[in-house]
């Protein structure tokens, strides 16, 4: 997930004396460990690992109401990899080669790539919590879910989602405009701030605080949190109601799918707030500027945060093997069995 705060100029904003910063050799390194290392081999891992989501989900047997949702969830993965390589490049190499081509690539990437990027990590939050309030309904009140949760609904859920958040995100698209000036006797193309943005800059202030802070962080972590204490709580109560009846062959299994369930959920949830607990107190200290500190402990704050998101987006391919039987089994007959045959032939 890109930044939204800085400019790509040499025209930027005054800053105010800030109280924390760190020296130059701690930026570069940080800045080539996190972004040329670390993130573009998480980037990697959850391309490839998000393409083998969309094949497997998107298979005839998979096509449930949950999974309709994990697909749309690896789409966003895909897309927010594909993107965040552009981003991690465009940081490593821009900061260290200020070349004609970077200065383009860097104004590409803020007006486009960024743009994508943002759009596809915050709808996937979004629908990481309609999978909460999915699998919570599911659990707790198994007779009910058919009927509230059919595959057509949810796939109307999934659009609405995301036509909700371009028109949310519509304000945001004429927050920079691109200007070109002469840098060492070259011209070339740069940022600003467009004059819609002056003009409104009270209402981008207070749009930014509330979609911030309450659409993309408070709201979601609350109904995951609620969500899936209810699912586990209600998992637990029924573990132990139907412990007597653990000798019977269904109950047994039953038991032991609630029992991967729970660990799934668990694995999920603690994945999820890794990324929401830095992202919300991220987003209350700058869109408060609550601390004064320098540009570059800004952006090695927003690394970090980067670099969390893409953990989370790399690794659901591991928690959906681990955690789902039938994913597994689909893996299995999608790939091994025609190996299999093409080596018995």
């Amino acid at each position: 997930m890109a930044t939204e705060t800085h400019i790509t100029s040499n025209q930027t904003l005054n800053t105010k004396d800030s109280s924390f910063d760190v020296s130059d050799e701690v930026y570069y390194l940080l800045l080539f460990v996190t972004n040329a290392i670390i993130a573009n081999i998480l980037s990697l891992i959850g391309i490839l690992g998000s393409i083998l989501n969309v094949i497997i989900l998107s298979h005839h047997k998979m096509q449930d109401t949950t999974n309709v949702v994990l697909l749309a969830i690896s789409v966003c993965d895909l897309i927010y990899s594909i993107t965040q390589i552009s981003f991690n490049f465009n940081q490593f190499a821009k900061s260290l080669i200020n070349l004609y081509i970077f200065q383009w690539a860097a104004v590409t990437n803020l007006l486009i790539f960024d743009r994508i990027n943002y759009f596809a990590i915050i709808v996937s939050i979004h629908l990481v919590t309609l999978v909460s309030i999915e699998r919570m309904v599911a659990v707790c009140f198994p007779f009910l879910v058919s009927r509230v949760f059919t595959l057509y609904r949810m796939k109307c859920i999934i659009i609405s989602i995301v036509c909700s958040n371009i028109v949310l995100r519509i304000p945001f698209y004429f927050k920079f405009e691109m200007y070109f000036d002469e840098y060492k006797n070259v011209t070339m193309p740069f940022l600003r701030y467009g004059d819609l943005f002056f003009q409104n800059i009270s209402f981008f202030n207070t749009y930014s605080r509330i979609s911030a802070l309450f659409l993309y962080s408070i709201l979601p972590f609350f109904v995951i949190f609620i969500c899936t204490f209810a699912t586990i709580f209600h998992i637990s109560i029924t573990s132990k109601t139907n412990k007597a009846l653990s000798s019977m062959e269904a109950i047994a299994k039953r038991k032991k799918e609630m029992k991967s369930v729970k660990i799934v959920l668990i694995i999920c949830v603690l994945i999820m707030f890794l990324v929401l607990i830095p992202l919300f107190v991220q987003q209350v200290l700058f869109v408060f500027a609550l601390v004064q500190i320098s540009q570059k402990l800004s952006l090695i704050t927003f690394w970090i945060v980067n670099i969390l998101v893409q953990l989370n987006s790399s690794f659901n391919f591991v928690i959906y093997v681990t955690g789902s039987p039938k994913f597994k089994r689909t893996l299995m007959k999608m790939f091994y069995s025609k190996r299999l045959l093409k080596v018995q032939s």
